[in-house]
């Protein structure tokens, strides 16, 4: 009798172990986030690893061939549509982790969407700012000035925005 009551109850361990993996990572669920995690994270980081060479390489090498200023304006248009699609990226990725359906979290589309408000009024802070500061050559360097603008605002944001979401969202 007691052998059979230990084979039964070694049997429902066995089984309940089968049921409920010690290892929670390991559940269909939550490899799929975790696989969606890392294609968002390495996105993000492409996009924000992308900005950051262009922007250590400096502003000489920027617009090295433009020597009048209609060229040079074309030339900064061109490295602002780099930076701000940068920007876009890591800024989507972001806000792709911040929608994936987490259990462990609760409300995640509230704070994805502050997010997104929080950027639309980013991007209305920047143009704002760059309008103002543009004004302060008269001439042609304006354009110039607004674009320059942008794209120094557009990098101070992503290094704002990697130290605000790289320790819950990246490691």
């Amino acid at each position: 009798m007691r052998a059979t009551l230990l084979c039964l109850g070694i049997s429902i361990s066995a089984c309940c172990f089968a049921q409920n993996p010690s290892d929670p990572q390991k559940t269909p669920k939550r490899k799929t986030l975790h696989a969606n995690q890392n294609v968002l994270r390495e996105r993000g980081s492409a996009a924000l690893h992308s900005e950051y060479a262009r922007e250590t390489a400096g502003r000489m090498n920027e617009c090295p061939n433009a020597n009048e200023m209609l060229s040079i304006n074309k030339c900064m248009d061109e490295e602002f549509a780099t930076t701000q699609k940068n920007y876009l990226a890591y800024v989507r990725s972001i806000g792709g982790l911040l929608r994936l359906e987490d259990p462990e979290f609760l409300n995640r589309s509230a704070i994805a969407k502050n997010f997104d408000k929080a950027e639309l009024n980013w991007t209305v802070y920047r143009d704002t700012q760059c309008r103002a500061y543009q004004n302060l050559d008269p001439g042609s360097i304006q354009i110039s000035n607004y674009v320059d603008c942008e794209i120094s605002l557009t990098r101070a944001h992503l290094h704002e925005l990697e130290s605000l979401y790289k320790k819950d969202l990246w490691e």
